[in-house]
């Protein structure tokens, strides 16, 4: 068995305001690549995830085995679901919903009174309950299995089991924890430190299940809550992930392999540690149907942009979109809604500075209609904002683009995703996805973008090296290929 530990932190976004990203979960690609290969994988939660089966269920993955510390430390034994009703929680006589997208406001006395969020599947995530300023004094967060998982109320923060009985209590100030006594599943009824107890749940129910031929695969993360010392008489690999920070020494992992699967990360680490880069590529996607359309679509993933960087570039292929109109469309890709002003300010500033040459986002007209206006003898440019919201949507929105254009922080999935369609990418970092003027080009300024969209957009010949060298890079990085050097690592590993 592979037990992963993975970086898992936090809970299910508000999808009524927001979705900060397309999550990717750590460890998820690589158990499905181990069990690909004939291995059995089980997920081992250290952090508070009571939202873990809707994870999984979004991923479609489900390991051979499952512990969550937080299952045990709130008696949990059984992932069946059961029904809970929002309406079935004590409500004032006098209350009225208003139902929004993934969110109910529910009045009171001609004030807010609580929201209640909802997950994508329509499940309760959490209630919110405000007082008569609209400041938050209570939230309840639900378990996916429908029931109320945890009560928040000040600084305390009360852990229930199913039956509603209180089983722990948290003070998220003070770090102490306190233990309902009439529950005996650990060896203290206090702790000073809520890690503490996550430790001695992993020293006392998993680790001593660990078999001769299992191995542990850790996650280095700077937000763990089980020291590295836990795990380092046990067969284990620890790795590296750049979505999750790691500050600590890398000496610590001792004789224990490192698996990064990022080589910018590679000159943090120490000469003495042992690593291998193994990327945690999505590996099952296909390539592009971009050259059968006329239209040339240019995304520019915009999520991590501050206006003025986004206005230097929109401004610097704007000679570019005059004199291609006909075929180049721009199209600003991000997940936070927040960002559409961004794009409208930023389109405003174009329009300003070129008064009168060109019309924007006009529909097309017949070719029966001949007679034209003023305007409709303009360029018409096409810039649009794109909300990506699932992985289906980013999938079909590359499947057509000729190119994309990344600024200031990679996104994994997308830059693979460009990468599995066969399309090059302009950015001003360095990743694994990208090789230097072989599948994109590393920009410096945004004037460097406009040149980069120019040598790819005006020159098939360039295009389509970019695309031989991106299928080059998912033959090397395919699914066999990288299981076998997981393999490798795992055997090794048996030798220590």
């Amino acid at each position: 068995m592979e037990y992963f530990i993975p970086a898992w932190h936090g809970q299910l976004s508000d999808w009524s305001s927001s979705i900060p990203r397309i999550e990717i979960y750590d460890a998820i690609v690589n158990m499905q690549l181990l069990r690909s290969g004939g291995r059995k994988v089980g997920l081992i939660l250290t952090d508070y995830q009571p939202q873990f089966l809707s994870k999984l269920n979004q991923v479609g993955f489900y390991p051979d085995k499952i512990f969550s510390v937080f299952d045990f430390l709130q008696g949990i034994s059984s992932n069946e679901s059961q029904v809970f009703d929002y309406l079935d929680l004590n409500w004032p006589d006098d209350v009225r919903f208003d139902l929004t997208p993934f969110r109910i406001l529910a009045s009171s006395k001609d004030r807010l009174y609580a929201s209640i969020i909802f997950d994508f599947n329509g499940r309760v995530l959490n209630v919110n309950y405000f007082d008569k300023d609209e400041k938050e004094t209570k939230k309840l967060v639900f378990d996916t299995r429908g029931f109320v998982s945890t009560v928040e109320e000040g600084d305390v923060t009360t852990y229930y089991d199913q039956m509603g009985h209180w089983r722990f209590k948290h003070n998220i100030k003070t770090d102490h924890v306190l233990i309902n006594q009439l529950f005996h599943f650990c060896e203290k009824t206090e702790y000073d430190h809520l890690s503490t107890l996550i430790t001695e749940i992993i020293r006392d129910e998993v680790l001593p299940n660990v078999k001769k031929n299992d191995h542990l695969i850790v996650t280095l993360d700077d937000q763990a809550q089980v020291p590295i010392e836990t795990f380092m008489v046990y067969p284990t690999i620890f790795t590296l992930n750049q979505l999750y920070p790691y500050t600590g020494d890398f000496k610590k992992i001792g004789n224990h392999t490192l698996v990064v699967d990022n080589r910018q990360k590679i000159s943090e680490i120490d000469p003495s540690v042992s690593f291998i880069v193994i990327p945690s590529f999505l590996v099952d996607f296909k390539l592009g149907h971009s050259q059968r359309y006329k239209n040339q679509d240019i995304g520019i993933m915009i999520e991590h942009m501050r206006y003025e960087e986004l206005k230097s570039i929109l401004f610097a292929l704007y000679p570019r979109l005059l004199t291609h109109a006909s075929t180049d469309r721009i199209y600003f890709l991000y997940y936070n809604t927040e960002k559409e002003n961004m794009i409208n300010q930023v389109v405003a500033d174009l329009q300003k500075e070129h008064p009168n040459e060109f019309s924007l986002n006009r529909p097309e007209k017949s070719k029966l209609e001949n007679n034209l206006s003023d305007e409709e003898k303009l360029p018409n440019l096409i810039i649009k904002g794109k909300r990506l919201t699932s992985i289906a949507d980013a999938m079909n929105f590359l499947d057509k683009a000729r190119i994309l254009i990344n600024w200031n922080v990679t996104d994994p999935f997308i830059q693979t995703a460009a990468v599995s369609v066969g399309i090059p990418q302009l950015q001003n970092f360095k990743t694994l996805q990208l090789i230097n003027h072989r599948n994109g080009l590393i920009c410096k300024t945004p004037e460097d973008v406009a040149d980069g969209v120019n040598y790819y957009l005006g020159n098939l010949g360039n295009w389509n090296q970019a695309l031989v060298f991106d299928v080059q890079l998912m033959n090397a990085y395919s699914a066999d290929n990288l299981l076998k050097q997981w393999q490798s690592v795992l055997n090794n590993e048996e030798e220590i």
